[in-house]
């Protein structure tokens, strides 16, 4: 697919789509210090040397306030799950945030519209992320009890905390899923 620029501006924000391989070494620093201010578990301590968690995303969504300040962020992988004998194309939505003072706007909501529509141009059935139920239910994900994924030190199959939001009704599968490969 042949990358588009895009822009989706309101009075307050500007949303814009980057491709990973466009991010600069300027752009990367911004990344890095929005990600550690909004994720501040232990685990997060990765934000502080790289811009993803476990592998570096196909692309990114930057919505930056009228100062032109980096306010909030999503990532989007390409992926397949297993299931049965098929296999299913994804799109794995990861580091979804929105900092502090901008919360409770619906921001993170409008950047998961924008990847919904990329991965319905695509032809993308699912979006799948891991993440609380409550914050990303209104966005239609739910949640499901048979996706299955790797441990990081990949030993064990784990399952449990996956959502999924079915961009073409139905299409989630009632048998097992296996996502295997790193988590996003």
């Amino acid at each position: 697919m042949q990358w588009r620029s895009r822009r989706y501006c309101s009075h307050v924000y500007a949303l814009s789509e980057l491709p990973e391989a466009l991010v600069d070494a300027a752009l990367d620093r911004e990344l890095r210090a929005l990600l550690c201010a909004c994720f501040t578990e232990p685990e997060d301590h990765v934000f502080r040397e790289r811009r993803y968690f476990r592998e570096p995303p196909a692309h990114r969504w930057l919505l930056r306030d009228t100062e032109g300040e980096l306010v909030a962020h999503t990532a989007l992988h390409f992926k397949e799950l297993t299931t049965g004998d098929h296999r299913v194309a994804i799109g794995g939505v990861a580091e979804v945030c929105v900092r502090a003072e901008h919360r409770r706007r619906g921001l993170a909501k409008r950047m998961l519209d924008a990847v919904d529509r990329l991965l319905i141009e695509r032809g993308t059935p699912l979006a799948v992320l891991f993440g609380d139920p409550r914050i990303y239910r209104s966005s239609g994900y739910r949640t499901v009890d048979n996706l299955f994924y790797r441990d990081p030190d990949r030993t064990r199959w784990l399952s449990g905390d996956g959502m999924v939001k079915e961009l073409a009704p139905g299409c989630w599968p009632r048998a097992p899923a296996y996502l295997d490969g790193p988590t996003f």
